[in-house]
């Protein structure tokens, strides 16, 4: 991501900050040290500042150069901070990363989706990187919004429902000082339930505008070819977390009388539940495939009362990653060089694997059934799956679902070459050509990248 050199340091006094705006503020990356923040100028651009003996010390920012403030500050919160150390352990430089998958971290993190028409080695704008993670803060705003609206016309209703139980007679006294506590109680909610909304509604009007700049951003389109030399390697890399949603859902005939929207619905809300905003699920489960995987559960409803679906989204322990990543020699063009820092390069791929099932559903017994109860009754079946390919026993009796989704999960453990990307993690071109190929970059952006080294990457909740 973007590097703080530690050559060519300025100095601002107290009273010259006045004249830089905050852009984004870092805590420590190390014990007793220091809080890093990024500072930008009208004239000069962004600079990363330390605060020490009084002074506060510029170091000059390689990496992004959005024209667009807000832009950058979006983009500068979705960063963490890694030093980087040489062979004596001494640091060199500090990088601001972009938090991304890979199977490192836990907690609620931002990822970048495995686009399609992208893979390792790939050059992909920083723009693009931005876009899904500007997507979901939107869908969060708009989803807390709506929340809130939700129980605000619940509160509504309880007091129309108040009001309309009002009693006569004897009991005239007490039902009114009910409905007046009710009224109090649901009042005050509703108070709450509007400050909520007012606050998504700001939230969403702030990201969805940011998301239509970054959409109008020119440099999102189609991105340059990197020539990629033959004596680049991948290579795959062991990762701790692995994780596993198993889900199932039992379908039948709706009594609405159409099954097939219900269908839909249904497992469109599954692999929803399986994927939750880990990954894009339409890296596997496209629209196409949605609507025949539909049509073909709707069929065999009509003919078996029942039908039980299964899934399974599986984070596998491990990357696969090209380092370095070489170029051919003379192959790059002198016009992606002298652009070099709009653009990164994906150098990781996280794996990760899904499996689809459905059969006629059993009932095997009065009870509630595991999924494994379920789909080992389950002789006539079909699935879909993706990272591994699963053995299918040639006895027919003696085939079933669940035997078909362990044989899955087995070849997934024990091959190497199993999994599929499911998310990526990227590194500035400018970094892959200057340390990994040592080329030549043009002057001004040799100023930019001088001892650059950095890539994106974070982890996964798993």
């Amino acid at each position: 991501m973007a590097t703080f050199l530690n050559s060519q340091v300025l100095t601002l006094e107290p009273n010259d900050r006045a004249n830089y705006t905050v852009v984004h503020t870092y805590a420590p990356p190390i014990k007793r040290g220091k809080v890093l923040s990024v500072l930008h100028d009208a004239k000069q651009g962004f600079y990363a500042c330390v605060a020490e003996g009084g002074r506060y010390i510029l170091l000059p920012f390689v990496g992004e150069r959005y024209s667009d403030k807000d832009i950058m500050k979006r983009y500068l919160s979705h960063t963490y901070l890694k030093i980087d150390k040489n062979e004596k352990g001494v640091p060199t430089r500090i990088c601001a990363c972009v938090k991304g998958p890979g199977g490192m971290y836990r907690g609620k993190i931002s990822t970048l989706p495995a686009y399609d028409g992208y893979g390792i080695g790939s050059v992909i704008s920083k723009e693009r990187l931005l876009l899904p993670i500007m997507q979901r803060e939107v869908n969060e705003a708009y989803n807390e919004r709506q929340a809130a609206e939700n129980e605000k016309a619940d509160c509504v209703k309880k007091i129309d429902d108040a009001n309309k139980s009002k009693q006569g007679g004897d009991h005239a006294k007490e039902a009114a000082l009910e409905i007046a506590k009710v009224r109090e109680v649901q009042v005050l909610h509703i108070g709450e339930c509007n400050q909520r909304i007012a606050q998504a509604h700001k939230k969403y009007e702030l990201s969805a505008d940011e998301y239509k700049k970054l959409q109008q951003t020119k440099a999102i389109g189609w991105e340059p070819t990197l020539p990629i030399d033959s004596r680049s390697v991948i290579k795959t890399e062991k990762r701790a977390f692995p994780s596993e949603r198993l889900s199932h859902v039992i379908l039948e005939q709706s009594q609405e009388g159409d099954t097939l929207q219900m269908v839909e619905n249904e497992v469109r809300g599954l692999v929803n539940d399986l994927f939750l905003q880990d990954v894009s699920s339409y890296s596997f489960v496209t629209t196409e495939m949605l609507s025949v995987l539909s049509r073909r559960i709707s069929k065999m409803i009509e003919t078996s009362s029942k039908v039980a679906l299964m899934g399974s989204f599986i984070t596998l322990p491990k990357v696969r990653i090209m380092d370095p990543i070489l170029v051919r020699q003379n192959g790059i063009s002198e016009d992606l060089k002298a652009n070099a820092t709009h653009y990164n390069v994906i150098s990781e791929a996280v794996l990760g694997a899904v499996f689809l099932g459905f059969g006629k559903y059993v009932e095997v017994n009065t009870g509630p059934a595991t999924i494994e109860q379920i789909t080992s009754t389950m002789s006539v079946f079909s699935f879909i799956s993706q990272g591994a390919i699963p053995k299918v026993s040639k006895e027919f009796s003696d085939m079933n679902l669940w035997k078909v989704y362990l044989s899955w999960k087995e070849i997934l453990e024990t091959d190497p070459d199993s999994g599929y990307p499911i998310a990526l993690r990227a590194r500035e071109l400018t970094d892959v050509l200057k340390n990994d190929n040592k080329m030549e970059l043009p002057p001004e952006v040799g100023m930019l990248t001088q001892g650059a080294g950095s890539s994106t990457g974070g982890g996964t909740s798993g």
